[in-house]
């Protein structure tokens, strides 16, 4: 967490906020509106949503003042939201015409996941799409985001998967 001394006037306006004429009350430089009080911030704050945390998120608020956060794919927003060891479901798709390519592809994409993760598949599922493609579904524990990032990348770089989430 940044902190600023907010009797620094350029400090403040870094942060898109002026103090208003009497130096009573801070306020949002873009809509000119004062800020909520303390009392009232945690209020919403306990009452916080997933939206919330995702709005929160965009703008910012949870990403580190000094580290590495630029070519993370994931990073602190799926971290802050997730709570781990947590069950994640791997999905990709791939083009594949014949039912043996089906069965090899599963088999690859169950593999390639369980070996990243150290652990065995709780379940695979596959689902046809239409007659050229099938997604493949595959729920395991992770232990963290970059689990979760690095198995994706792994899975992109597969042959016949065409997207993968």
């Amino acid at each position: 967490m940044q902190q600023i001394d907010i009797r620094d006037e350029a400090s403040l306006a870094k942060i898109g906020l002026k103090w208003n004429e009497d130096y009573t009350e801070l306020l949002d430089v873009k809509t000119g509106k004062p800020l909520d009080d303390f009392e009232e911030m945690q209020k919403k704050q306990q009452e916080a949503t997933r939206f919330d945390i995702a709005v929160r998120a965009m703008r910012g608020e949870f990403t580190k003042a000094k580290g590495k956060t630029e070519g993370e794919v994931y990073g602190e927003i799926m971290d802050t939201l997730t709570n781990y060891p947590v069950v994640y479901t791997f999905q990709a798709s791939a083009k594949v015409s014949e039912e043996h390519d089906v069965l090899r592809l599963r088999k690859q994409i169950k593999e390639t996941v369980e070996t990243r993760c150290k652990r065995e598949a709780i379940e695979v599922e596959i689902k046809p799409r239409g007659k050229n493609f099938h997604s493949f579904w595959v729920k395991i524990s992770v232990s963290d985001s970059s689990e979760v990032s690095e198995c994706i990348d792994l899975l992109k770089n597969l042959h016949d998967v065409v997207t993968c989430c």
